[in-house]
C-alpha cells in the first residue's frame, strides 16, 4: 500500500498536493521528487524516506518524523516544521527559506563532507 501511494505522489502525478495526509506512515518510502506542496502532514512519518527533490513548500509538517530522511535538494519554503524530528536527516542543498522550525529537533547532516 505505501509503495502504491509513493508512486502516485511522484511526478507527473500531484495527487498529494494540497491534500490532508495527517498522520500518514510513509516510513522508508521512495518519494523522490514528490509533490506535496501545501499538504497537511501533521505527525506524518517519513523516517528513512527518500524525499530528495521533493516539493514540500508551505506543507504543514508539525511534529512530523523525518529522522534519517533524505531531503537533498528538497524545497521546504514556508513549511511549518514546528516540533518536527529531523535528527539524522540529510539537508544538503535543501531550501528552508521562511520555514518555521520552532522546537524542531535538529542534528541533521547538512553536508556529506566529513570533518
Amino acid at each position: 500500500p505505501k509503495d502504491v501511494l509513493a508512486r502516485i505522489l511522484r511526478p507527473p502525478f500531484s495527487w498529494g498536493e494540497g491534500n490532508n495526509l495527517d498522520g500518514i506512515n510513509l516510513k522508508t518510502a521512495d518519494l523522490h521528487r514528490a509533490r506535496l506542496r501545501g499538504s497537511g502532514l501533521f505527525s506524518a512519518i517519513f523516517r528513512g524516506a527518500d524525499l530528495a527533490g521533493a516539493d514540500l513548500c508551505y506543507a504543514n509538517l508539525i511534529r512530523a518524523d523525518l529522522r534519517g530522511a533524505n531531503l537533498t535538494n528538497a524545497k521546504l519554503v514556508g513549511a511549518n516544521l514546528a516540533g518536527a524530528d529531523l535528527r539524522g536527516a540529510v539537508l544538503q542543498n535543501t531550501d528552508l527559506r521562511g520555514a518555521y522550525l520552532t522546537d524542531a529537533l535538529l542534528g541533521a547532516r547538512v553536508s556529506s563532507r566529513q570533518n
